[in-house]
């Protein structure tokens, strides 16, 4: 996992994570969950001010297995303080 962001001015922070998973998982025969996949997620977080935050990311998902599947994600927020 790495994550790398920089506070361009006060309110504005461009940032990029990248983070790798492994994961083989069973139980009995209910399901079997096995995953060898990398994620690169660029983002964007706006602070106007003390009390508001508004984000906007994108993550790209690349599987190792074989098997590419249409699952990069858009995600936005947007959090108010008081």
């Amino acid at each position: 996992y790495g994550l790398l962001g920089v506070r361009v001015a006060y309110f504005f922070v461009p940032y990029a994570r990248v983070d790798w998973r492994q994961a083989d998982m069973r139980s009995g025969f209910d399901y079997a969950y096995q995953a060898d996949t990398m994620r690169v997620t660029a983002g964007l977080r706006v602070e106007p001010n003390s009390r508001l935050a508004v984000k906007a990311e994108y993550t790209f998902n690349h599987e190792f297995t074989g098997f590419q599947f249409p699952n990069d994600v858009f995600t936005t927020s947007f959090v108010i303080g008081y």
